[in-house]
Parts: C-alpha cells; structure tokens; sequence
C-alpha cells in the first residue's frame, strides 16, 4: 500500500547530539575518550523557611537587639490598660460633676425680685464640701451697719479675696453669727454690695436663718452692675425678723453669683427728722466706697440711696438738709444733688461743697430743700467730677 501524498508525519525533534569535550590524545597516539560530564543533580525548590526575629550566628550582629515580645509585649499592654481606665474614671467624675450642679441649681422663672413671705426653703441637696472657721474681728452686726462679707465665722466652699467673697455657687453658703435684727418689728429690707458682669447676671442670693438649709427670709436676684469690681448695692424685701440670729447666705441659679463685698438689714419706715443718719446707713448705691465712720469716692455718675425715711413731723414735714462732710481746698465746690423717689427726678435741692481744711476734718454744711413730707427714697447725687466729698453724716429738718 502506497502511502497517502497527504498525510504528513509527525515531525520529530531532530536529537541534538551531546558535545562533550574533545578526546584526549593518549600516550602512543591513540586517542582516549573524555570521560561525560556528571549530570547536575535536579534542583528541587528549597522549602519557605519563616522569619524569625531571633538572629542565628550565621547573620550579622543587629545594631539595636529588639527586646523579647514576651517583656515588651506584656507591659506595654499593661500600660495602655491603665491609661484607658484613668481617662474613664476622670471622664466620669467631670460628667458626674456637671450633672450634680446642674441639678442643684435652681432657677427661678420670674424675672422680679421674689416676695420674701413666698419664698420656700428647697428640696436639693447641697455639697458638704470644706468648711473654713475663722473669727475675725468685726463691727457690731446691727440694723443699718454694713456686714464685711469677709467678716464670716464660717465658709463652705467659695473663695476669699482682699476684700470679697468670690466664686459663689449652689455649693457655697457662709455664716454669720449673733446678727441683731433689733426688737420687733425687726428688719423687712435685705441689702447686698456685689459686683457681676452681664452674662452672669440673674442669680439669686438667699438669706437663711440658723443653718445651710434653714428657712429663707429673703432672695436677692443679682442685677448687673457691669464688672466683676463694679460694686453696686441692691436690695429686696424680706420677712420681718427681729431678736438675735445666725445668718446663713446661700446661693442658687448657677455659679459665679457675684463678687460679694458686704451686706446689711435695714427697716422701713424710718424715722429721719431731726435725726443724724450715719452716712453708712444707705440701702442702695453705685460706686460708693465705706470707709470706718464715713462714704467715700463719691464721684460724678455715683449715687446713694436712702429707702424708706419718714419725713412727717407735727409741723408737716421738712424744708433744709444739713450734711457733715469733708473735703480739702483743691476739690472744693463741686456739688450734692439731692432728689425724693428716683434717679431722674429733679434735684428737690443743691449743696455747693465748701472746703473744710483737708479730708480728716469734717464740719456741716447747710442747704434749702423744696418743702416735703411724707415717706421717700431719698437719693444723692454727684456732680463736677470725682471726690466731690467724704460724707459723715445727713439731717433732715425744718427751719
């Protein structure tokens, strides 16, 4: 059978034939072959070996030896750990901090002063926080006579400055001992010099009897005077107490109530004519300065207040206002204006301050008013710039 001219067969590689090195020529002329070349072993894949961080003798020496996990590992660990809780607990406690005062505070949503008869004790719970005790000397805690904020017996939480009581909050109360509200009827008017700026305006000072939590005589909601070190005296009405009492100052509406200078109780109506009233005696002021027996720094745009004078006597009132001040040669004849019910009325009479020799030496000083009677908040105001005069004493009378 003759083959198909078609069909093709398969090609097969030609052998490549092995060269191998030449013949050595052997002694004699014949040649010896070269004996093969071994066949080089197959080379098998070398198995993965896994990376060891513990150097073997046969590697270089590291520069910097890393420590064993088993040291290293553990402690950082044990550190972080640590820290973690540290920074849980704190954010705990602040939380727990926030949350507590702002649940002792207690605002009030009527925006005037609080009638002292409504006024009841609350139910929060306040800090016991550190309690200071000191005993201070002070001036006799009577009716009229301002009461040194500094001059406490004790003082939980707040802080003292040199010459107030700052950082009041719903955590902060102070005592004052043996305060006399003078026989009954007593004192029906609370008066407080304190000093708040404008955005922490709107807290309350409350005046309690005989503890922390003792009832509540009267509650001061703080106006701003414009600065925490623009003192200002303001007042609200409190129920009437008479005798012997502790005084207890508490705060509530938030914290920074105010840079608390002094206070005092005062009674309305009060008895003016014929009468010298010590000019420490006020209720109310802006920019008044106290000093030992007299009123200082009593400059243009200052003013103080005398609520509530009786000025009725059998012959229908009073016409002239007698004065006894201070003042040297230099500051001599500015002027005292005074004015019956407001800040706005028209002066109801003039005193043209005369020299005295010098602000150690004080004498009276005489000036007509508009004829008055009745019962008025008498207000004095200041006029031809600063230290118009340091006041003693005033007298109302009729001549």
């Amino acid at each position: 059978m003759s083959p198909d001219p078609n069909s093709r067969r398969p090609e097969v590689p030609p052998t490549r034939a092995k060269v191998g090195p030449p013949p050595v020529a052997a002694r004699g002329g014949t040649s010896v072959p070269r004996p093969a070349a071994a066949k080089p072993p197959t080379q098998r894949p070398a198995p993965v070996a896994v990376a060891s961080t513990a150097p073997t003798s046969a590697d270089p020496a590291p520069k910097h030896r890393p420590r064993p996990r088993s040291a290293m590992g553990s402690r950082g660990r044990l550190l972080r750990v640590v820290a973690c809780l540290a920074v849980l607990l704190f954010a705990a406690a602040v939380t727990t901090e926030i949350v507590s005062r702002w649940r002792r505070a207690t605002p009030v949503d009527d925006a005037r002063t609080p009638d002292a008869s409504a006024v009841t004790a609350p139910t929060t719970t306040r800090s016991p926080g550190v309690i200071i005790r000191r005993h201070t000397p002070h001036d006799p805690r009577i009716l009229f006579e301002p009461i040194a904020a500094l001059s406490y017996e004790e003082r939980c939480m707040g802080n003292d400055d040199k010459e107030f009581v700052g950082l009041l909050s719903p955590d902060t109360w102070l005592k004052y001992e043996a305060v006399d509200f003078g026989p009954a009827p007593g004192a029906n008017w609370f008066s407080a010099t304190i000093a708040v700026t404008d955005a922490f305006a709107g807290r309350i000072i409350e005046v309690r009897l005989d503890g922390p939590r003792g009832p509540i005589i009267s509650a001061l909601r703080v106006e701003s005077t414009g600065g925490w070190f623009e003192f200002a005296a303001q007042v609200a009405p409190m129920t009437p107490t008479s005798g012997v009492r502790d005084v207890y100052l508490t705060f509530s509406g938030g914290n920074s109530v105010g840079n608390l200078r002094s206070f005092k109780f005062a009674r309305t109506p009060r008895a003016a004519v014929g009468v010298d009233i010590p000019a420490r005696q006020y209720d109310a002021m802006s920019g008044i300065r106290d000093h030992t027996d007299k009123i200082g720094q009593c400059d243009t745009g200052h003013w103080v207040r005398y609520g509530g004078l009786d000025l009725r006597d059998a012959e229908g009132g009073i016409n002239s206002i007698s004065i006894d001040l201070a003042c040297p040669e230099d500051y001599a004849g500015k002027v005292i204006e005074i004015r019956f019910d407001s800040l706005s009325a028209a002066p109801a009479g003039e005193l043209t301050v005369e020299s005295t020799g010098g602000w150690g030496k004080s004498e009276t000083q005489s000036t007509p008013l508009k004829p008055t009677t009745g019962i008025h908040d008498v207000y004095f105001t200041f006029r031809g710039g600063a230290a118009v005069g340091d006041i003693y004493s005033i007298r109302f009378d009729r001549k």
